[in-house]
């Protein structure tokens, strides 16, 4: 256990550096914010995406809307002004702790929900229907926000006291480095089980992906070698031929389409989880090491490090609704629609 681990620092002292991190800071707030509002108003307007499968997509979406509008505007005026709104010691101090650790929580734990709808649509998409209703799916996420909200109530109530003014993160946030066992139960209860429900899905899928494709390879040498061959065996001789022949045909092609259908959806659903899984990775690893690191130290870490580490961590939010307006067609079919409408209520002025 680390005790006043920064001592008197309350601020950086290159002033030049800390603007630079403003700088970061007034990206991720505008992505997380107007990136999530985009995504919940393309939600809420197209009918097309009003189902269970968006039921975790929107919980993920208020989640990373809330984490921007709590976290970043107090983030930023700290990185300029080296001043805590209300103090370091303050009640609000201690809320956007709390919100910091209990939104990122549900986040993450949406961000597995999502994952693993998208391997059940994928894999199983018969028991998918029943499995995934509306209704469970809202309970599902209901119970989220009372897990995160217990987990994240114990430095708050003083089970477990970590709540404090980060000064290289800009932040006040969980001060992971005081209470070791509070970090290493939150990696065992929220990040652990996201990552492997997001790993889990990604790779499920990627198997029917690949079995998916070796059928097609089959299907494909099995028709060009009959055609090498001449092989007509499958035409009938009878009058009624050119009826069963195009029974038969319409038969095949149906299959064919069928089999498509699946293949492209299977292969969407792969890059979406695929983006998910990189994204995630990439965005959070560096805090977890940084975190880490610190804690065994009981040092600060650079300056540049530890503010990178947490910007990453804080992008991941800002990357959600990107991900899906990349990958979901329905979602940019959704958001053409709403920008086409703002231009004709511009035009009615």
């Amino acid at each position: 256990m680390c005790a006043n681990m920064y001592g008197n620092l309350t601020c950086y002292e290159d002033a030049w550096s800390r603007y630079v991190q403003a700088v970061f800071i007034s990206v991720n707030t505008f992505l997380m914010i107007f990136g999530n509002i985009i995504a919940l108003l393309i939600v809420y307007r197209s009918k097309a995406l009003h189902d269970s499968a968006f039921c975790f997509l929107m919980n993920l979406a208020l989640c990373d809307l809330l984490l921007g509008v709590v976290s970043q505007p107090p983030s930023l005026y700290y990185a300029i002004t080296c001043h805590w709104p209300g103090g370091q010691d303050s009640i609000y101090c201690q809320f956007v702790g709390f919100s910091i650790c209990l939104l990122c929580s549900v986040s993450l734990i949406s961000l597995g929900l999502v994952s693993y709808e998208r391997y059940s649509y994928t894999v199983h998409p018969f028991n998918h229907v029943t499995k995934f209703t509306f209704q469970r799916s809202l309970y599902v996420c209901g119970v989220v926000w009372v897990y995160c909200v217990v987990a994240s109530l114990f430095p708050v109530v003083g089970l477990w006291k970590g709540v404090g003014l980060q000064p290289y993160n800009a932040l006040c946030n969980i001060q992971w480095e005081v209470e070791p066992l509070y970090f290493i139960g939150m990696i065992l209860g929220v990040l652990l089980p996201s990552g492997a429900l997001i790993t889990f899905s990604y790779f499920q899928i990627m198997k029917v992906a690949r079995k998916a494709r070796k059928i097609d390879a089959v299907r494909h040498v099995v028709t060009v070698s009959a055609v090498s061959r001449g092989d007509c065996s499958i035409q009938p001789a009878e009058e009624s031929a050119p009826i069963s022949t195009t029974t038969q045909t319409t038969k095949r092609h149906l299959k064919k389409l069928t089999n498509l259908k699946k293949s492209m959806r299977t292969s969407k659903c792969t890059i979406t989880v695929a983006l998910l899984v990189g994204t995630f990775a990439v965005c959070w690893t560096p805090y977890v090491i940084v975190s880490a690191v610190q804690a065994l130290r009981c040092a600060p870490n650079n300056f540049w490090v530890t503010a990178f580490a947490q910007w990453m961590c804080m992008f991941n939010s800002a990357c959600n609704p990107l991900i899906y307006g990349i990958t979901n067609k329905t979602f940019r079919e959704g958001l053409v629609k709403m920008f086409r409408g703002f231009r004709c209520w511009d035009r009615g002025f």
